[in-house]
C-alpha cells in the first residue's frame, strides 16, 4: 500500500510541475499572469478588422517569420487578423477559412497561412519553398503583390 501511495503522489506531484510549467509558458516573459489575463481579455473584446480597407503590401520573410511567431491556435481571430494587418498589411489572399501572405528572397518563396476557424484562429503554417521545386515555388509566388 505505500508503495502505490508514493506512486500515486508522485504522479501528482508531476502534473503540477507540468501544469504550472504550461502557465508559466502562456505568460509573457517577466509580465506575470494577471497581465497576460488582461491581455487575453482585451484581445477579446477587440473588433474585427476590415480588410477590405488595408492595403497589400510586400513583406519579407523576416516579417512573416515574427507575425507567425506572435498568431496562436485558439487565440481570438479578430484580435490575431488585427495584429496582422497592423504589421503586413492586408492578407494576400483569401482562400475559404485561410488567410494568406507571401514572400520571395531570393530562390526560396514562403508563405505564411493563418485559418478562421469560427471566431477563433484555426492552424497556423509557415512554408519555405525553393525555386527547385518549380511548380510549389510558383504556388507560392502567385501571392505575393
Amino acid at each position: 500500500m505505500k508503495r502505490a501511495t508514493t506512486s500515486r503522489a508522485n504522479r501528482l506531484g508531476s502534473a503540477l510541475v507540468m501544469t504550472a510549467a504550461f502557465l508559466c509558458a502562456a505568460c509573457d516573459e517577466g509580465a506575470g499572469a494577471s497581465a497576460s489575463a488582461t491581455a487575453s481579455v482585451s484581445a477579446a473584446a477587440a473588433p474585427t478588422v476590415d480588410v477590405s480597407k488595408a492595403k497589400k503590401k510586400k513583406v519579407t520573410d523576416a516579417e512573416l517569420t515574427a507575425a507567425k511567431k506572435e498568431v496562436k491556435p485558439f487565440q481570438p481571430f479578430g484580435a490575431a487578423l488585427g495584429g496582422l494587418v497592423g504589421k503586413l498589411g492586408a492578407p494576400h489572399a483569401i482562400e475559404g477559412k485561410d488567410h494568406v501572405w507571401a514572400a520571395v528572397h531570393g530562390d526560396k518563396c514562403s508563405t505564411l497561412k493563418v485559418e478562421k476557424n469560427g471566431d477563433q484562429v484555426g492552424a497556423t503554417s509557415l512554408v519555405w519553398v525553393d525555386k527547385m521545386m518549380k511548380k510549389q515555388h510558383a504556388d507560392c509566388a502567385k501571392y505575393v503583390p
